[in-house]
């Protein structure tokens, strides 16, 4: 089965790598899952919060240290912008949810954060204006960035999944581009995606939704403060006279950090 025209862009002729809006100094990658490609095997799929529909696509990613983050990239648009009022940025809130595994890896669980980023704060560049040629439909495609409203700490060795969303009405249609394996390689367990409107109800492996038939990750970087996130390692010893069972003198506790 196959989203409709709509809802999947068709394969696009070039191969483009793009560099996405910088991060400070004073923020570190956190999970980067191949951000920038489209092109033969690539393509955009629906990820909205829109009156008639909802639709999550979702990328899993696993952090080897526990770390905070504050701060998303992504890349998205617009379908169809030539039925509106043509290929611009809308302009529409975000919504960012972070979900845990649901046990076997192969999409999301509960959903542990739910937050909206408002337009305002998101910082975005242009990435390509796409025109099908066979019914000249337009697709407007956008770098964003932005800070979250309130920062996540995830666990170390433990699966998440990630959804970005548009919020906003039809037309224009937010959305999330897509790589498959051979821009970068497949980052854990490919992408999924649910979307009642579209017949999806429940989660659904996104190469069965790509016209292309094969495995597919999203687009999307995570960030986070920048800093020593490895506790030091602490041992105590105990000096003074000992009878096998007990301390008979008075004893010196040492304390020693050891912190690379």
């Amino acid at each position: 089965m196959i989203l409709p025209a709509s809802a999947v862009l068709a394969s696009t002729k070039t191969q483009q790598v793009v560099t996405p809006t910088p991060k400070p100094a004073t923020s570190g990658l956190v999970w980067d899952n191949v951000l920038g490609y489209h092109g033969a095997l690539g393509g955009i799929i629906v990820a909205t919060v829109r009156p008639d529909g909802i639709a999550f696509p979702a990328d899993d990613f696993q952090l080897s240290s526990s770390r905070v983050v504050d701060h998303v990239a992504w890349q998205g648009g617009y379908f169809q912008t030539q039925l509106a009022q043509g290929d611009i940025d809308y302009n529409w809130d975000w919504r960012v949810i972070f979900w845990d595994d649901c046990g076997d890896g192969t999409h999301p669980g509960n959903i542990l954060y739910n937050q909206t980023i408002s337009n305002s704060t998101i910082t975005r560049s242009l990435w390509y204006i796409y025109i099908r040629p066979d019914n000249g439909n337009h697709y407007w495609v956008a770098n964003y960035s932005a800070d979250l409203p309130q920062t996540f700490t995830f666990n170390a060795n433990q699966k998440y999944w990630v959804t970005i969303q548009g919020i906003g009405a039809y037309p224009p249609q937010a959305c999330w581009c897509r790589h498959n394996e051979s821009g970068g390689g497949i980052l854990l367990h490919q992408a999924s995606f649910m979307g009642a409107l579209w017949g999806y109800t429940s989660w659904t492996d996104i190469q069965v939704l790509a016209p292309d038939g094969l495995p597919h990750d999203l687009n999307f970087q995570l960030w986070g403060p920048e800093g020593d996130f490895t506790p030091p390692t602490t041992t105590c010893t105990l000096t003074g006279d000992y009878d096998g069972t007990n301390y008979t003198s008075p004893v010196t506790v040492t304390l020693t950090a050891v912190d690379t």
